[in-house]
């Protein structure tokens, strides 16, 4: 027969107990959710490389417009100004492609958060998340300061002052009730990010479309080629902008598993999103492969 607990065990085994941050989901199905974000931001790197090159180059084309020097494509301001240095810098992004980029890394320290309140994590590690999060709400509105990038900057400052009160959390169940207060603040920063693409479908086609109007308009094979780069960028935003509503549809079920950690339908509900996603993820991989082979994906 097992003996009893002592006073002192019993007490250090309820702060164990409280400490942790709550009942746990099966590990497998909480890594599954992890995966699929992984595997949508992965693939809207392709986007968003492209996307900087582009916005380089049309801020490039807009500067020469106002008179700056130029010869050919090589244009140089007269006078240089720190606050467009994204513009002309080989490292980092300019303001549209920086600002998506760390709107995906805010959505994704969010699915890490509640991945570790899914698991049970002990509440001082999860805290670690939550500083993780708060330098990423911090270098969103730092970077997005204008045009389509405006709503991703207000989005993080709303959440700004929610974070600060999960790094004041005495427990396990406090701290998941105050960050699931949090999700659909990021659902909304998920649909910022796919409203975004309006604007950045409109700046990676903007030479090609120039040069189809303009100087291409008599050579058939350059023609077709800018007519491909189009096509290619179209395929590329629709992408992002389905593979971000998986996101969404796999943050929403994940944060009904952190709510009802023991109910069958949800954690059901958490597969399907997640598999989704990852199917979704891995079909885009070879979508432009088969257009540029001269094929409709």
């Amino acid at each position: 027969m097992p003996r009893p607990l002592s006073p002192a065990r019993l007490v250090l085994w309820l702060l164990l107990a409280l400490a942790a941050c709550g009942p746990s989901i099966p590990r497998e199905q909480v890594q599954r959710a992890n995966a699929a974000y992984e595997a949508v931001a992965g693939r809207s790197d392709a986007m968003l490389a492209n996307l900087s090159v582009a916005e380089r180059r049309t801020y490039l084309r807009t500067l020469a417009a106002t008179g700056a020097p130029r010869d050919g494509d090589i244009v140089v301001p007269t006078v240089f100004d720190p606050t467009s240095a994204a513009y002309f810098s080989s490292v980092g992004d300019p303001v549209l492609t920086a600002s998506l980029r760390r709107g995906m890394g805010l959505v994704g320290d969010y699915f890490k958060l509640l991945v570790m309140l899914a698991e049970g994590r002990p509440v001082e590690e999860a805290k670690g998340q939550i500083n993780a999060l708060a330098g990423s709400v911090a270098g969103l509105i730092t970077v997005a300061t204008g045009g389509a990038a405006l709503p991703l900057a207000a989005l993080a400052r709303q959440l700004g002052p929610l974070i600060d009160g999960w790094g004041r959390a005495q427990n396990g169940e406090e701290l998941r009730r105050l960050v699931l207060e949090g999700e659909p603040i990021v659902r909304e920063q998920i649909a910022a990010m796919q409203a975004a693409s309006t604007a950045a479908y409109e700046t990676l086609t903007r030479e090609p479309m120039r040069a189809v109007r303009t100087t291409l308009a008599d050579n058939d094979a350059a023609r077709r080629a800018a007519f491909v780069q189009m096509a290619e960028a179209q395929v590329l935003v629709a992408d992002y902008v389905v593979l971000l509503d998986k996101l969404a549809q796999t943050l929403t079920a994940l944060a009904a598993a952190v709510r009802n950690p023991g109910s069958p339908p949800t954690l059901a509900s958490l597969s399907a999103s997640a598999d989704s996603a990852l199917i979704q993820a891995r079909a885009a991989e070879g979508a432009i492969a088969i257009l540029k082979a001269g094929r409709t994906p």
